[in-house]
């Protein structure tokens, strides 16, 4: 593994963690409520015995789709920050209060098509490694992120816009917003986890691709 895909995937499993997870194994977790996953640190396979109804994330490619399905792809993706350019938006805060984080919880759901649980984020509210924030449009959330920094690794979870919303620039300008803050922070590297409909985005603003990402599911 090369220490980009390392630093990705390390700050991936240190936010989950972060999103209550539990501890099974010496180095395995597993969520009992959103978003579900069960996953090793270094990303091998877990036993499909132990999954349940659990999303097992991975980077092995299933050999065989007999009892499993993909239900996500997603690409790991880095950018070098040292060459980058960030800019600050105004209508884009940080999210701190209880009342706060349920709007950003309902907001973010839209974005996403899937219901988020406030109660896996509430502990992102006092991580000093978080930083849960909001675009607004006419004091609507129109656009959510999450940072989340693991030493010099600045990652960025659940970047959405809402359909209405999306379309007029606000997710590159979350992202830009996004990358100012990292480079304020002193990181050197930032990293995501993207789909296919993002990775264009992604890569016109100097994100490279290290590995594929598959999201697991056992066939009923």
């Amino acid at each position: 593994m090369s220490e980009l895909l390392y630093k990705n995937l390390n700050n991936l499993s240190a936010f989950w963690q972060a999103l209550s997870a539990e501890k099974i194994e010496e180095d395995k977790y597993l969520h009992a409520h959103w978003p579900h996953k069960i996953w090793c640190e270094d990303f091998s396979l877990v036993d499909s015995q132990q999954w349940n109804d659990k999303v097992h994330v991975t980077l092995n490619k299933p050999i065989s789709f007999q009892h499993v399905k993909v239900k996500v792809q997603l690409t790991a993706m880095y950018l070098e920050l040292e060459e980058s350019i960030g800019q600050t938006h105004d209508q884009v805060s940080t999210v701190r209060s209880d009342e706060g984080l349920k709007q950003w919880s309902e907001a973010c759901s839209n974005a996403f098509g899937y219901d988020i649980d406030k109660q896996s984020i509430n502990p992102l509210i006092d991580d000093k490694n978080a930083t849960v924030l909001a675009f607004e449009v006419n004091s609507n959330i129109a656009g959510t992120a999450i940072l989340y920094q693991s030493h010099k690794t600045m990652g960025i979870h659940q970047i959405g816009v809402l359909p209405q919303f999306q379309r007029c620039g606000i997710g590159k300008a979350i992202m830009l917003h996004l990358i100012a803050i990292a480079k304020h922070r002193g990181c050197d590297v930032m990293t995501l986890q993207s789909s296919q409909a993002g990775k264009n985005m992604y890569i016109n603003m100097g994100f490279k691709a290290l590995a594929e990402l598959y999201h697991l599911e056992g066939k009923r």
